[in-house]
């Protein structure tokens, strides 16, 4: 009989304890909104209206920095008290602090740009046009700015006239290539960040001045050759070929990026092959110290986006995990996530549930699919899985970080913050570049691990869940399905539709380019739902399409969870939870609203159960997709 006894207290202390925390989650979100606002005509501030409010103080604007803060905080927990040991020199808890360490404690010289630029020349015995010697005519003869470009992308650089990033063959996804392309349009030369740099380096303010000019100049010609060649395709060839169709030799450019020799069958993945004909003659008749001045500027923000440095505890944290990202996910992970597996089967079980949702649907088929069609989709959809944290799957995470950062040597002493940081930045190039030679590697540096959004990693067909996710007041453990089903469940479900949009769904479960999925992302009733999207925004097309479907299939799964009436203050509930998603404090635009405003407002539209819970009257449709 005791044991009876001993089972009815702990439940009895269990939803004791649940209720409390349902009852705080509650009181959380009910202290954002405003009840003097109609949740009928502006959802946004009834649900959102205080929360810039609270968080005034704060330096996130939004859920999703609120995790990352928290973790960062837990991380310089561990650093300092890391700090108090003694460490295993190779180990990857020794690696991760002395980063960090460097990154603290080393000289505020180190940290200079002139520091950086000095330890990364754009040639061996060649220095940046700033820093030549004054009065001295700067050896422009030994200088070539493709070769400049290939040793500036061992650091990762992949945006400077030429895109260069490692890829999977979009025709065979165990194949890694070497990608040659147009850099995006919107990278366009900060010269606001290069006239500081400049004026960092004690450049003449006049030699500035005419400097930024010429700069602008060439970067509105290199942004004029990317909008003209913006439609070409991508094709896989050999090296041989490259050179053939171009009438260049790429090889040697091929060959510094890779780090070694290549054969005239090597392949790469092109895209806009013209384009990479038209830079070629653009650049090469340009004056030369001009193009060496233009990538020191897009090498410098490079630089500047892949560092927070300034010795701040906070912001050296932050440089750990953008560098050491794997090392970061093990080190939080071992020292305070409790109950990983349980949390880990709740997440999957909450997926599956959404999950079921987008195969029901899809066999309703309102798209009016072939069952070929069908069953492609349905297989990629029932392929998917989640990856909690990033880290790989099936090995022993220590030792797996152990063998990765085997190589990486980041001294206790002289410290210089630039020297390892562009020796991290080399490193996880490398490690990027090792996929051409063995793709079953998996794609660790990939996601940013700063970052605490859930990511659909397409090609491999799998979720990235941050562990950042696992804790208040996103996804509380003990808490009520509404919660865990409404702001986690909807994040996930938002990823689910990626992986079936109008790009995605044209790769099959295994990654490749699949005829019958092309076929789909051409079908009428297909291209009917894209349209639908894009005459309210086709900028941000696909992210309409993720909130729509995502909040369809976390509702729906929810209430599938409960196998019975649901009342009209749960659902209520339901939602305003789901509102935390798009809560922000960030600076609203020229007509006083958020990007997220316009998102949360746009995705709630016409979709009546929201109407029903809210007892709202109105007569607005909701793009439908699957």
């Amino acid at each position: 009989m005791k044991w009876f006894i001993y089972l009815f207290l702990g439940s009895v202390v269990w939803a004791s304890r649940s209720s409390d925390l349902n009852r705080r989650l509650l009181n959380n979100i009910l202290g954002d909104g405003r009840g003097d606002t109609s949740p009928c005509t502006d959802y946004y501030n009834y649900a959102c209206g205080k929360y810039g409010q609270r968080h005034i103080n704060d330096s996130f604007v939004g859920i999703f920095q609120v995790l990352s803060h928290k973790v960062n905080k837990k991380l310089l927990q561990l650093m300092e008290e890391n700090g108090e040991k003694s460490l295993n020199e190779s180990s990857v808890e020794a690696k991760a602090l002395r980063f960090y360490l460097n990154c603290r404690e080393a000289p505020p010289e180190t940290r200079k740009i002139e520091h950086y630029l000095r330890q990364a020349p754009p040639a061996e015995g060649l220095t940046w046009p700033p820093l030549n010697p004054p009065g001295t005519p700067w050896p422009d003869d030994q200088f070539t700015w493709i070769e400049t470009l290939a040793h500036l992308s061992r650091y990762g650089l992949s945006d400077a006239l030429i895109q260069i990033e490692v890829t999977q063959n979009y025709q065979k996804n165990t194949e890694f290539l070497l990608k040659l392309g147009s850099p995006e349009l919107a990278t366009i030369l900060d010269l606001v960040e290069v006239q500081r740099a400049l004026r960092a380096m004690s450049v003449p303010l006049e030699r500035i001045k005419t400097l930024i000019r010429t700069l602008r100049r060439l970067d509105w010609d290199v942004r004029t050759v990317i909008v003209n060649h913006d439609n070409g395709r991508s094709r896989v060839m050999s090296v041989q070929k490259l050179n053939s169709e171009t009438g260049y030799d790429w090889q040697k450019f091929i060959e510094i990026i890779v780090g070694h020799r290549v054969q005239p069958n090597f392949r790469v993945e092109v895209e806009n092959i013209e384009y990479l004909k038209e830079i070629r003659q653009l650049i090469d008749g340009e004056n030369v110290e001009l193009v060496a001045n233009y990538m020191m500027g897009k090498f410098i923000e490079y630089l500047q986006s892949s560092s927070d440095g300034g010795g701040d505890p906070l912001e050296c944290i932050k440089d750990v995990r953008r560098n050491m990202g794997l090392a970061s996910n093990l080190l939080y992970k071992d020292r305070f996530i409790k109950d990983l597996p349980a949390q880990t089967k709740k997440v999957e079980w909450i997926f599956g549930k959404i999950r079921q949702q987008l195969i029901d649907k899809i066999e309703r088929n309102r798209l009016d699919l072939t069952p070929e069609q069908r069953g492609m989709v349905t297989r990629k959809v029932s392929d998917l899985v989640l990856n909690i944290g990033h880290m790989p799957k099936f090995l022993e995470h220590r030792d797996f970080a152990n063998e990765y950062y085997m190589n990486l040597e980041i001294p206790s002493e002289d410290l210089d913050f630039a020297r390892e940081h562009l020796k991290v930045l080399k490193f996880r190039m490398q490690k990027e570049l090792a996929y051409l030679r063995h793709p079953q590697n998996l794609l660790l540096e990939s996601v940013d691990a700063t970052t605490s959004d859930p990511v659909l990693m397409g090609r491999q067909n799998y979720i990235v869940v941050p562990y950042d996710l696992l804790q208040d007041p996103f996804f509380s453990f003990g808490s009520d399905d509404k919660f865990q089903f409404s702001l986690l469940g909807f994040s996930l479900a938002r990823e689910l539709m990626r992986s079936v949009d109008d790009i995605n769904v044209q790769y099959d479960t295994h990654g490749n380019l699949n005829e019958i999925g092309i076929e789909i992302s051409n079908s009428p009733r297909f291209e009917e739902a894209v349209q639908c999207v894009k005459e309210t925004n086709e900028e941000d097309m696909n992210e309409r399409l993720a909130d729509i479907g995502g909040l369809n299939l976390a509702y729906s799964a929810y209430l599938a969870s409960r196998k019975g009436t649901v009342s009209g203050a749960t659902k209520e509930t339901f939602f305003r939870n789901l509102a935390q998603f798009f809560c922000t404090d960030g600076l609203p635009d020229a007509n006083g609203q958020h990007k997220n405003q316009l998102n949360l407002e746009y995705m709630l539209q016409g979709f009546a159960p929201f109407d029903r819970a809210l007892e709202c009257r109105r007569v607005a449709l909701q793009c439908q997709f699957w």
